[in-house]
């Protein structure tokens, strides 16, 4: 279940499956898959009903081990993913090649396809961002943040990541104080980042 979703969230969502429930006795499982990374947000998860909780970038076998405790009762699967997600050192390289392959299990040419799609979109999608910001829109720019925050976070690009979370708590926040310092280091930190994804269009994938 996407946390962040148009129309209903994933908290809404997973409140009328709960109360649904409660008629039929039964009960679906439900995993949260979302890019936040404030605190209290994998307890408000957790509160919501959602049996386990993975952060975005998802990895293939994260959500498989999560999905895999959900429908086995009894276990503690939340507070395991949280303590790995806690003790987690975060990459200091402009880019995190080691865990490219990781998250594409191994697939060279799907993560050529997404080095190429992001590649190709990134540009209006900063640009949109930057004219949220110029016009005070925090809204949109929570929702432009929250979107190029899981663009970059494919690739392990932490300084990227950094920066596109900073614009999303701004515009969460409705406080757009520092909105444009934060959009230049989002622009500089992408501006490092695209000559390393070019490399690997170039080099046929990470070695």
């Amino acid at each position: 279940m996407d946390v962040q979703m148009p129309e209903m969230g994933g908290f809404e969502a997973t409140g009328l499956i709960r109360r649904a429930e409660q008629t039929t006795g039964r009960h679906v499982p439900i995993v949260a898959m979302t890019a936040h990374a404030m605190k209290g947000d994998r307890e408000r998860c957790l509160e919501a009903g959602m049996d386990d909780y993975v952060s975005k970038p998802v990895r293939a076998q994260d959500l498989f081990d999560a999905v895999a405790r959900a429908v086995a009762p009894g276990t503690e699967g939340a507070a395991t993913s949280a303590r790995r997600e806690d003790s987690a050192a975060p990459p200091q390289a402009v880019l995190n090649e080691a865990e490219l392959l990781d998250r594409v299990g191994g697939d060279r040419e799907l993560l050529r396809e997404m080095v190429r799609l992001f590649l190709e979109t990134y540009p209006p999608s900063l640009a949109e961002l930057r004219e949220a910001v110029g016009r005070g829109d925090a809204a949109t720019l929570h929702r432009l943040a929250h979107t190029f925050k899981g663009m970059v976070g494919h690739f392990g690009a932490p300084a990227a990541f950094a920066a596109a979370l900073r614009l999303e708590v701004l515009g969460r926040e409705g406080d757009l104080t520092g909105a444009e310092e934060a959009w230049a280091a989002l622009a500089g930190a992408v501006d490092y980042l695209r000559p390393a994804l070019a490399r690997l269009l170039d080099e046929g994938g990470p070695s």
